[in-house]
């Protein structure tokens, strides 16, 4: 399984997707967890072989951070 560690230290083995991450204004943007629902990312990698950065896996460390503390990732920072 991926680790928080894993996400932390960008050795998760998550996918890092080019596009489909970014939007053209701030009203366009959802939520971690409603984009992590229509995009969930694939691991391509046993965790903890590869030191790869990802963006991807930054956002689902951000999600964490908001499942366990109830608040946005926005509100939590």
């Amino acid at each position: 399984p991926v680790t928080a560690r894993h996400l932390l230290t960008h050795t998760s083995g998550i996918e890092d997707r080019l596009f489909g991450n970014t939007v053209p204004d701030a009203q366009n943007l959802v939520s971690l967890g409603d984009y992590f629902a229509a995009r969930v990312p694939r691991r391509i990698r046993p965790p903890g072989e590869r030191i790869v950065y990802s963006n991807v896996g930054m956002a689902l460390a951000g999600h964490l951070v908001e499942a366990v503390s109830g608040l946005s990732f926005a509100e939590y920072v």
